[in-house]
């Protein structure tokens, strides 16, 4: 079934197939337990996707979804984000956010209002989350989502204004 997916927002990026009867290992953005609470999970250009099995397998996270019986059609996946509409999910508190939302933030520095860079990306690598910054140069750095190294978030500007000594 194809659907136009209004405000996509991703949970999870298929990594690679599992097996051989079309299970996929995911790398999931949040707690990967929760992905079948928003009903079907659907591809970016509208392809739903029904989970029929969610569980941990090793250091990682496995799905069969409905349709998918083969290793195949399971390759054919890799890559692809699957997510929900942005209507699925719950209301945010006024000082909350979703990762999607940061992405291609401009970040400036505190003290100047220097440009430092671009959200590409926001990681957790298990003691916290980050933004992956590439700067106006075409470099790269890292900055923690602390209180203490980012002052402000401004959704509506696309704004994050941080500590440049926090950055990696």
């Amino acid at each position: 079934m194809m659907a136009v997916v209004e405000d996509f927002v991703p949970l999870c990026r298929v990594v690679r197939p599992h097996g051989l009867r079309g299970d996929v290992m995911i790398h999931a953005y949040h707690d990967p337990k929760t992905l079948t609470h928003y009903g079907p999970l659907v591809t970016a250009s509208g392809v739903v996707l029904h989970v029929q099995t969610s569980r941990a397998q090793g250091k990682g996270w496995a799905l069969h979804l409905e349709g998918i019986t083969t290793r195949d059609q399971a390759e054919a996946l890799r890559g692809i984000e699957l997510g929900v509409a942005r209507t699925a999910l719950p209301a945010l508190e006024a000082d909350a956010w979703y990762h999607t939302d940061l992405l291609g933030s401009v970040v400036v520095d505190a003290d100047n209002g220097d440009v430092l860079g671009r959200v590409v990306a926001v990681q957790n690598y298990g003691a916290g989350d980050f933004f992956d910054i590439q700067t106006p140069t075409g470099g790269e750095m890292t900055l923690p989502l602390t209180k203490d190294a980012v002052v402000e978030i401004h959704l509506p500007d696309k704004k994050i204004v941080a500590r440049r000594g926090f950055c990696l």
